[in-house]
């Protein structure tokens, strides 16, 4: 989700266990607006974002109980999709020396940079300052 998003009900705790696969990150303020339901098959992100009647999840969490709990707007990624990515590729160049490294200039957020680097990946970087965000990242 790259748009912020309001709670259509009161605010409820986060299900139990739902942080667990989805990296969230809480940006600066800007406008939200509501969502409505496009065709699950057409929804970036499936089969790890989907919609469920009415409600978007991404992996197991319902959005928003994500923008309930860290508030609005909110970027939310799957692991599950980023590793789906990933996986060919490790396949492909398993039994090989080899590093897949990500293009930082793609997505900086510290949550990816951080799912990345602990499947294995290193970094794709062009200045001092990506250096640096990259030993903000903890694995």
């Amino acid at each position: 989700m790259g748009h912020g998003l309001r709670p259509a009900r009161p605010a409820l705790p986060a299900r139990a266990g739902c942080e667990a696969g989805v990296a969230c990150l809480r940006p600066g303020l800007g406008a939200a607006h509501a969502v409505s339901a496009p065709d699950p098959r057409a929804l970036p992100g499936a089969p790890f974002v989907t919609y469920r009647g009415a409600e978007l999840y991404v992996e197991d969490c319902a959005a928003a109980d994500l923008a309930a709990r860290h508030g609005t707007p909110l970027y939310v990624y799957s692991r599950a999709a980023m590793h789906a990515a990933l996986a060919p590729y490790q396949r492909a160049l398993a039994g090989r020396d080899h590093l897949i490294c990500y293009a930082m200039k793609a997505n900086s957020s510290l949550a990816v940079l951080q799912t990345f680097a602990a499947l294995g990946c290193g970094f794709d970087i062009v200045s001092g300052g990506e250096l640096a965000r990259l030993s903000l990242i903890h694995i």
